[in-house]
């Protein structure tokens, strides 16, 4: 909330003078005017990359970091605008770096590239995807009889059959009968 014209010009002295009790005071004072603009200019999408607060305190940042000498600001509504404008280029500068970002050339790669790559793009599976196949994983395995969890652990594990086999002193048939009822059983209840 602004304060009385006589008050406002002590506390605005008192910051020139290195108050940080009257630079608190003036950042308490002001800072939902430096707010209310920002949320009113930055975009939807940009509020997912830039957090409003952030901005507010770049804003005061600049304010004290390079002080306007060249500025009076003789009352609060003074102030205000100053704030103001400084806000809007604040918004702007943040605008501009994520679209310089975005755009870049610097960003692109040649498909040929990613040939050789062995973790290309849209391989590798999602987080959602990987707690989803655990959670079936897990399911797969209630109530199942303690030979066929090792099995199933071990193919989880990726062993082949043959290496299962082995590992468990069992036939590769076993491991394979196994494979062929989960097989059966997952496409009944579907």
């Amino acid at each position: 909330m602004p304060v009385e014209d006589d008050d406002f010009r002590t506390l605005i002295r008192s910051v020139q003078n290195g108050s940080r009790e009257a630079a608190e005071r003036l950042c308490r004072d002001y800072q939902s005017h430096i707010l209310r603009v920002v949320r009113r200019r930055l975009m939807k999408r940009m509020r997912v990359r830039y957090d409003s607060l952030d901005l507010v305190h770049d804003v005061w940042l600049s304010f004290f970091a390079q002080p306007p000498k060249h500025h009076r600001f003789d009352s609060p509504d003074a102030l205000i605008a100053y704030l103001e404008r400084m806000t809007k280029n604040k918004v702007a500068e943040a605008t501009q770096h994520a679209w310089r970002a975005k755009h870049s050339p610097d960003r692109e790669e040649y498909v040929e590239a990613l040939e050789d790559c062995p973790s290309r793009p849209g391989r590798q599976p999602t987080p959602s995807q990987i707690v989803a196949a655990k959670d079936e994983f897990e399911r797969m395995l209630v109530g199942r009889p303690l030979y066929q969890k090792r099995i199933l652990t071990l193919l989880h594990q990726g062993l082949s059959h043959q290496e299962i086999a082995d590992k468990l002193q069992t036939n590769t048939k076993t491991v394979q009968r196994l494979i062929r009822r989960l097989t059966v059983d997952s496409t009944t209840h579907e």
